[in-house]
């Protein structure tokens, strides 16, 4: 049996489905038919993908049971083959002691002996018929599990198929919506997100953020502008909420490295904002942690506040952006600052020593966060 066969399942079946939700357009509405049938096979592709979804979580059942078997036979294997190899020995010193002898009766010695040859013969038998038959069962057992192992590949394969087939037609939903009707600026926004998300490096906050974080739309246009709190009229978008980051359409003005920055950059604060008070080691939390951290690493944190997105670097003011004006000693914005770095895998300062710094902060900090960041 391959070692490798419970792991190469699991990474076969377990694979996440990308279910793009796509809400239909309110502010256009072309055909009232054409509509209403989008909107159907909209319908119709939700249920499919349910379905999906449940037949992905099954196979995942089976494959961690299959797993669980797998590890039991192996253990009754070695189980048994300590058994077998007691009887052996057992075995071996009853036929030397037992085998061929002749006892008299007048002899008390020897009656003695012979008392004992018969208790060890009944042991060895018993004890060969008992490991007998587990080792008949396990081997059964064994012919199951390749059996199941054998079953649940061919039923990944055709989930696989069926996943295949479902994001064509979810594919040829979303062609056929868009040549229909406009996208309204909430789902121009919501559309720019995964491509701005797929920018980050590190896959564990990738990972983080496309598991944890919500993303809200907050439609104000310029002329209701005044009606937002007046920190938040000229912010770039998005910026962090609780366990959210909340865009406007000043996100479509942003160019494409901007972008990535602020949602690396506020998904810290996010993080923060959630883990603030989970230990981290020696009796602290993160956010008493964070505190002495921050103030030892103030110089690496502000090189990595000015440091730039390898994707084209922060755009000043001259290209018509807002840069992140959030001050890199300030506590929240100051992790944000180092998650953004480390997320997007930001360039590092020319200066050896910077470099250095650099390096020790965030190795230092990985420390501290990749924990938490496989917690939720």
């Amino acid at each position: 049996m391959k070692k490798n066969i419970g792991i190469f399942l699991v990474a076969a079946i377990l694979i996440s489905l990308s279910f793009t939700s796509i809400s239909l357009a309110q502010n256009v509405v072309p055909k009232e038919n054409s509509v209403i049938e989008i909107q159907k096979e909209k319908n119709e592709l939700d249920i499919e993908s349910k379905s999906l979804e449940r037949l992905e979580a099954d196979l995942g059942k089976r494959a961690s049971a299959l797993g669980a078997e797998k590890e039991a036979i192996k253990q009754e294997h070695i189980a048994l083959r300590a058994g077998f190899t007691e009887y052996a020995q057992r075995k071996m010193g009853y036929d030397q002691k037992c085998a061929g002898q002749t006892f008299h009766r007048d002899n008390p010695g020897e009656m003695q002996i012979e008392g004992e040859c018969r208790s060890e013969a009944a042991w060895l038998k018993n004890a060969y018929a008992s490991l007998s038959g587990r080792k008949e069962t396990n081997d059964k057992r064994e012919v199951e599990f390749k059996k199941g192992v054998d079953q649940l590949k061919l039923d990944s394969d055709a989930f696989q198929a069926k996943k295949e087939a479902w994001q064509a037609k979810m594919y040829a939903w979303t062609v056929k919506k868009n040549t229909i009707i406009t996208p309204t600026t909430e789902e121009k926004v919501r559309q720019a997100i995964p491509a701005a998300i797929d920018a980050i490096k590190d896959q564990r906050i990738k990972n983080w953020i496309n598991k944890n974080v919500k993303f809200e739309f907050l439609d104000v246009s310029q002329q209701e502008s005044h009606l937002m709190p007046p920190l938040q009229r000229d912010m770039p978008s998005p910026w962090a909420g609780d366990s959210k980051l909340i865009f406007t359409r000043s996100f479509l003005a942003e160019s494409v490295p901007m972008r990535e920055n602020l949602i690396a950059f506020e998904a810290g604060k996010v993080f923060y904002a959630n883990m603030k008070n989970k230990p981290v080691g020696e009796g602290k939390t993160l956010s008493q942690w964070f505190a002495g951290f921050a103030s030892e690493h103030a110089d690496a944190i502000q090189n990595m506040k000015d440091a730039k997105n390898q994707t084209g670097g922060i755009p000043t003011e001259g290209l018509g952006t807002v840069m992140i004006a959030d001050p890199a000693w300030e506590g929240t914005s100051a992790f944000g600052y180092i998650f953004r770095a480390q997320a997007l895998q930001l360039e590092k300062p020319k200066d050896k020593k910077a470099q250095e710094e650099w390096d020790k902060t965030v190795s230092e900090f990985q420390k501290n966060i990749n924990p938490l960041l496989q917690s939720r």
